[in-house]
């Protein structure tokens, strides 16, 4: 079964290396077979947030949380929803800023210490560096040397910039959370836990750093350990429904290919086909993700989150129900 996945409304703000724009509507219509709609959506690897933001604009979620361990993008989200002051900062330095080569020298040698400063940043090296990427190793749009067709300045319209940021303050009420915290510490959240109490209609997407040049791409990356420590925690600590996205190569597939509701997906649909470890690399259909998705009754959800806010030092989920691949 082939399923089209139809362009999405809303485009973040962010030009992200790895971000799933194209995967929004497969992953919603997977979150809507568990939960119709989700009372809290929480993205803790946010990157470019492609796809709570289309939750939170589209209204298919109450309320979402975005987290992001790089401060530069963590920050961002913190100004784009937080204070008002701080965003009118942010919005007069995207209006005012020329956007120039030397601008971008200026921009990346630019020491942070306040939320705005590392909230322009990020932005202006994601719209001016080689295909969205914030990390040092990154170079401008064009080259230093901006020989080519695509200046520096190529991806940076302003007034659809601004519009998209301001179409994401309507909904600012409804995030939760945004800033800079990794996946353990958003789950300890006060806010996120009472909600997770009120109701079983939590979803967690996780899209961490991908496997391969992770170091090129990001400022905060993943080593083999931390994948394989990222899975124990999804497995035996985390609380909610949930769905997990990795770049489909041969390292997720070893990781990931024991659970049971692993499969890959294409940008375009869905292959509804569970991968295999030893698949040859000739036979198996060329994919661009893994997706693996995982579900826990609502009873259960209640012991574990009862027993985190009496103190338990760790939650555990040994009857753990998963959902079918489509």
């Amino acid at each position: 079964m082939r399923r089209k996945s139809a362009k999405t409304n809303f485009v973040s703000p962010l030009r992200y290396p790895g971000g799933k724009r194209k995967l929004v509507r497969f992953i919603a219509d997977k979150i809507v077979n568990v939960v119709e709609r989700p009372l809290l959506f929480i993205e803790p690897f946010a990157g470019g947030a492609a796809v709570s933001l289309n939750m939170l604009v589209k209204d298919r979620a109450d309320h979402v949380v975005l987290a992001d361990l790089d401060p530069l993008v963590g920050n961002f989200w913190r100004v784009v929803f937080g204070p008002q002051a701080p965003f009118d900062d942010l919005r007069r330095w995207i209006e005012t800023t020329p956007v120039t080569l030397q601008a971008w020298y200026e921009t990346r040698a630019l020491y942070c210490s306040t939320p705005v400063e590392y909230a322009f940043k990020c932005l202006f090296l994601n719209r001016t560096s080689f295909s969205g990427v914030l990390n040092q190793r990154a170079g401008p749009i064009g080259g230093h040397m901006q020989a080519s067709e695509y200046a520096v300045d190529s991806r940076f319209n302003k007034e659809r910039i601004l519009s998209r940021i301001d179409t994401l303050r309507e909904h600012r009420q409804r995030v939760v959370y945004a800033g800079v915290k990794d996946y353990r510490e958003v789950a300890r959240l006060k806010r996120v836990r009472d909600l997770m109490v009120q109701n079983q209609s939590v979803v967690w997407y996780l899209d961490p750093p991908f496997f391969r040049k992770a170091e090129n791409l990001y400022n905060k990356w993943f080593d083999r350990d931390n994948h394989l420590s990222l899975k124990s925690w999804i497995e035996n600590d985390l609380v909610g429904h949930w769905l997990l996205s990795y770049d489909n190569v041969p390292e997720a597939l070893e990781v990931w290919c024991d659970h049971p509701a692993t499969e890959e997906v294409e940008l375009g649909y869905s292959t509804s086909r569970k991968p295999r470890q030893n698949d040859a690399p000739h036979k198996r259909k060329k994919s661009e993700e893994i997706v693996v998705s995982g579900y826990q009754p609502w009873p259960e959800i209640a012991r574990i989150v009862e027993q985190a806010q009496k103190g338990a030092t760790t939650l555990l989920c040994k009857d753990r129900r998963v959902t079918e691949t489509a």
